[in-house]
């Protein structure tokens, strides 16, 4: 309540003069205070966490690092759209991802992406071409974890070998 509204409030009661005036004034000022203060909680309810089923992406709240969305989460056992992050959002279970991405180590991943070449950045082996064949997802030197060579196999300059090789004469070692 404002202080304008307070003011007429406060001369309502005064002009009314009889002990039940004032009772009807102060009855209907807790009436409508209590309206006021349901209709200001109703509009905060909070935000749906990820995996919570939904039905519009104003309903779910962003994580500390990305924002979610109200999508299909891949299950069927939880609703038609749940709360959501897209590839490389953060998660904490397959739930919290969208469509038919996969909660890896906190992130949201496509698990059929495959064939990176060397030195492109990755999650985990199997998205590397040759996977398992001598290519690793690990360190390459650079500032985070790449398809590379283990020592023994073909490269082309430094960053094709998995630390701690280096490319001498076309071979990590």
């Amino acid at each position: 309540m404002d202080d304008r509204g307070f003011d007429r409030l406060a001369r309502a009661v005064a002009k009314s003069g009889s002990r039940r005036g004032i009772v009807r004034g102060v009855a209907g000022a807790l009436a409508l205070l209590t309206v006021g203060l349901r209709a200001a909680g109703a509009s905060q309810t909070g935000f749906l966490g990820p995996g919570e089923p939904c039905y519009d992406s104003s309903q779910c709240g962003d994580t500390k690092y990305n924002a979610m969305f109200c999508d299909s989460n891949g299950f069927d056992y939880d609703g038609p759209l749940n709360c959501c992050a897209y590839e490389s959002g953060y998660c904490y279970s397959d739930e919290g991802c969208c469509g038919s991405l996969t909660c890896v180590q906190g992130s949201c991943i496509d698990t059929t992406m495959r064939g990176l070449a060397l030195q492109e950045q990755c999650q985990y082996d199997a998205q590397c071409i040759n996977a398992g064949d001598g290519v690793l997802c690990a360190d390459n030197g650079g500032f985070v974890p790449a398809c590379c060579q283990v020592g023994g196999y073909p490269c082309y300059e430094d960053l094709d070998c998995c630390m701690p090789n280096n490319c001498n004469a076309g071979i990590c070692g």
